[in-house]
């Protein structure tokens, strides 16, 4: 038996249509998004895809070692609004992934309320403040199922669903693993129009070709992320990726197990794959970030939230009007509170900005150049920050006077120990030298700011 909600769209009927509610959400989130619009970064990797959209609006080549997808979508956005603009991207693909699961929805006859089911998955919600590929990756993993899964498997739609499907690679290859088994399944269905699925597949290829043969010269170059893959860390990732998909995606893993929907192969085959790759990858945010690690890992889920939206539609549950309307507002709340947060938070960064900006030297030293740019970068003006780990004594001894900094984070001993280890090179390099802290900024959740000015000591200072 399908869901059932008696004439209401997870309780809500605006405007007389069932679409009515989320159109009346969205521009409450939209509100709410603007007023608490995002000023600064929160993770050291928003700073490469930023650099790359700077290059790409202006015509350079943008060369890092991420996908080009995002970046050409922020560059996008900064050539309408300037810098500052980035941050509308990934809000806009929250919102456009969301209709396109209403409308999934509502073509196969389900409520189209369950299009918010995601917004009550605190992660995703963090994410939509941040220039990453997670959000975008969700919106185009949004049209693909609604493609797949809502029309009739003519030639047209094919077609879409292959290049939507091959252009999701240009911003994760990860991405792959939910296009595989709907592909698989249209070749073995062969009366699906498949040939125009793989067609517009190659089609939507072709950036991700492109863009790598370009920026580095391979056209199917992959990023090393640097960490291994390894079946020892598999047992331990799935316990977190299972807790994450019922705890903060409500009975995601139950609704996905108790599904009846037509594609509910396809879909868990997909949910399969991502959790046994993820599962597998030594990625531990944990141990590196503290508690915001749970967000910075749970973030990589992101993609398979239109299968589960898809899945929990078609469950055999009944959901009274009350009950849909308690959660379509706890998810709206939830949205607002994180924006709120967000921006209180945002506030408090300003505070180590602000206190870098007014240092009378365009150029600085960090000690914590990665934490540094997040801070400190062409979003607030033109400044140099020089790696104070990787700075040459002839460099060094090129200035009389030097003003230095770092940035300490206490929420894992990973962070502590890396803000003792800058501390301990800080006093190496500038040993011998009078130096003078001239600023202290401290923020509630464990990071700090400390500035100083570094002077050669002169004849006299030596004698006294």
């Amino acid at each position: 038996m399908a869901v059932v909600l008696r004439n209401a769209d997870f309780g809500f009927r605006i405007l007389g249509t069932p679409f009515g509610a989320l159109f009346g959400v969205s521009v409450f989130a939209l509100l709410i998004f603007w007023v608490c619009y995002p000023s600064h970064f929160l993770i050291a990797d928003e700073l490469a895809y930023f650099e790359q959209a700077r290059a790409f609006s202006s015509g350079q080549d943008g060369a890092v070692d991420y996908p080009a997808g995002t970046g050409l979508l922020a560059a996008f956005f900064i050539w309408l609004g300037g810098n500052k603009s980035v941050f509308w991207s990934s809000f806009l693909c929250w919102l456009a992934g969301t209709w396109a699961l209403s409308l999934a929805l509502h073509k196969t006859g389900k409520p189209v309320g369950w299009a918010l089911f995601p917004w009550l998955f605190i992660p995703a919600l963090v994410f939509t403040r941040t220039l990453m590929s997670d959000v975008p990756s969700f919106a185009l993993a949004a049209f693909f199922g609604l493609l797949c899964t809502a029309f009739p498997p003519n030639r047209k739609v094919m077609f879409l669903a292959g290049g939507v499907g091959g252009l999701s690679v240009l911003f994760r290859e990860t991405n792959f693993l939910w296009v595989l088994p709907f592909a698989l399944s249209f070749v073995l269905r062969k009366k699906m129009a498949w040939r125009w699925f793989m067609a517009g597949f190659c089609i939507g290829l072709l950036p991700r070709l492109i863009s790598g043969w370009v920026l580095h010269q391979n056209p199917v170059y992959l990023r090393d992320p640097g960490i291994a893959f390894s079946w020892n860390v598999l047992p331990g990732n799935l316990l977190f990726y299972g807790l994450t998909l019922l705890v903060f995606l409500p009975g995601g893993l139950w609704f996905l197990w108790k599904t009846k929907h037509p594609w509910r192969a396809e879909i868990g085959i997909c949910a399969g794959l991502f959790l046994l790759v993820y599962g597998s990858y030594g990625y531990d945010a944990l141990a590196k970030s503290g508690y915001k690690g749970i967000l910075l890992q749970a973030r990589f889920m992101l993609p398979l939230l239109p299968f589960f939206v898809l899945s929990a539609a078609w469950t055999p549950v009944r959901l009274s009007q009350k009950t849909a309307a308690v959660c379509s507002a706890l998810a709206i709340l939830l949205f607002a509170g994180i924006q709120i947060t967000g921006r209180m938070y945002n506030d408090a960064q300003q505070k180590i900005s602000g206190a870098l900006l007014k240092i009378p030297a365009r150029s600085q030293i960090s000690f914590s150049p990665d934490e540094s740019r997040k801070y400190l970068n062409a979003m607030y003006g033109p400044s140099t920050i020089l790696d104070g780990h990787a700075l040459s004594d002839r460099v060094l001894q090129s200035r009389n006077i030097w003003y230095a900094h770092l940035i300490s984070r206490s929420e894992s001993a990973d962070r502590v120990a890396k803000a003792r280890a800058a501390f301990s090179d800080f006093y190496t390099r500038f040993e011998g030298w009078k130096i003078d802290q001239i600023d202290q900024v401290v923020l509630a959740d464990g990071t700090n700011l400390y500035v100083w000015s570094a002077q050669k000591k002169d004849n006299n200072d030596e004698k006294r």
